[in-house]
């Protein structure tokens, strides 16, 4: 996931914290690495316990991957954050650089322009397994609940959570960075497949077949016919 982002957006300031238990990989200067106990909430939790409340982290847990930015696009978002952050008019707490998805009925999101530019402000927790932006009071708030969840079913159920009142998540109307699954039920996706193939990594269970489903992909405009072509080039150079 790092490498994707190291290669798709070479220039993101960003420094990724990766939990541990026994093994650390020194990939590349934008790592640290924290000890944690195995699991999900333990490690997720041992991150956070270096975040403070009012700080602003990137979010981006390994089950997605990126595999298309603009980076123009990119830097303006960022810039823009930074200046609505600032502008002390309405605090922001989070932005997800990926569109929004389709929200359920009562709580369809509302819309919020700056500078000419339209954001989706989110009403629920509804896209937080994305990469974003997010506040550090924010994301805490809802890894308070995930501790109490006992089931993948769970974490599904309290994404649909309505944030707290106080909180203002925003993600763009057009996609500025793409993500897709890395696995479903412990098997790698197709776009996860093809992304380590690309990257020469093998994958002890990959994709038994490389037809993607549009569902692994988040913020999908025109991603299709990259696909198709992968799935040809797969089956002329590579394929049995």
């Amino acid at each position: 996931m790092t490498k994707a982002y190291d290669e798709l957006w070479p220039e993101h300031p960003f420094q990724f914290y990766i939990p541990f238990q026994t093994n650390r990989i020194p990939w590349s200067d934008g790592l640290s690495f924290v000890p944690s106990a195995a699991g999900i909430k333990q490690s997720v939790g041992s991150l956070l316990e270096l975040v403070g409340d009012e700080e602003m982290v990137y979010w981006a847990i390994d089950d997605k991957i990126p595999i298309k930015a603009n980076q123009s696009r990119l830097r303006r978002l960022l810039t823009i954050f930074e200046t609505l952050s600032e502008s002390g008019q309405e605090e922001i707490d989070g932005l997800c650089f990926t569109r929004a998805e389709p929200f359920k009925k009562g709580i369809a999101p509302r819309m919020l322009a700056h500078g000419g530019n339209f954001f989706v402000r989110r009403l629920s927790y509804r896209g937080i397994w994305q990469h974003q932006l997010i506040r550090g009071r924010v994301l805490k708030n809802f890894w308070r609940q995930i501790i109490r969840a006992s089931s993948p079913r769970d974490l599904d159920r309290y994404a649909w959570e309505p944030l707290p009142v106080d909180s203002t998540l925003l993600a763009v109307r057009v996609s500025a960075l793409y993500q897709a699954e890395q696995a479903r039920n412990g098997i790698p996706t197709a776009v996860a497949t093809r992304e380590a193939l690309l990257r020469g990594i093998l994958l002890p269970r990959a994709a038994e077949h490389l037809e993607h489903s549009d569902k692994d992909i988040f913020g999908i405009t025109d991603f299709r016919q990259t696909m198709i072509d992968f799935v040809r080039h797969w089956r002329s150079g590579f394929g049995h």
